[in-house]
């Protein structure tokens, strides 16, 4: 599982775009050229992919990642890029959708900015 929605899923690579056409049983998996024309399918389809994946949205104050990423703030040595790399394990165990990058690492470096702090600097 990717754990995000692409931001323009009619540029997906003709490998994935074949794949979900295979899986559609669709003929032609130019389909995807379509997609976003109607705004609309694409927050509906993304909620009926939570509700049946069981995933939530990513909220920038999540508490529980905050207080994982300060633990290994506290725990270890580990620099910037590792604790986003066990942000993102830790957030696909969790089934929480991947935010966007800058949005990942500021919350790292916010808690390490902090010492392992909770709440927001």
């Amino acid at each position: 599982m990717l754990g995000t929605f692409l931001p323009e899923p009619s540029q997906a690579p003709s490998a994935v775009a074949a794949f979900v056409a295979d899986q559609m049983e669709i003929d032609d998996p130019s389909f995807l050229a379509a997609y976003p024309e109607r705004l609309p399918t694409r927050h509906e389809h993304a909620r009926e992919i939570r509700e049946l994946l069981g995933v939530r949205d990513f909220e920038a104050g999540d508490l529980a990642l905050r207080g994982y990423v300060a633990g290994r703030v506290w725990l270890s040595d580990e620099g910037p890029r590792v604790l986003f790399d066990r942000a993102v394990t830790w957030l696909r165990r969790k089934r929480v959708l991947l935010p966007g990058i800058t949005t990942l690492a500021r919350l790292v470096t916010e808690v390490r900015a902090g010492g392992g702090r909770l709440g927001r600097s």
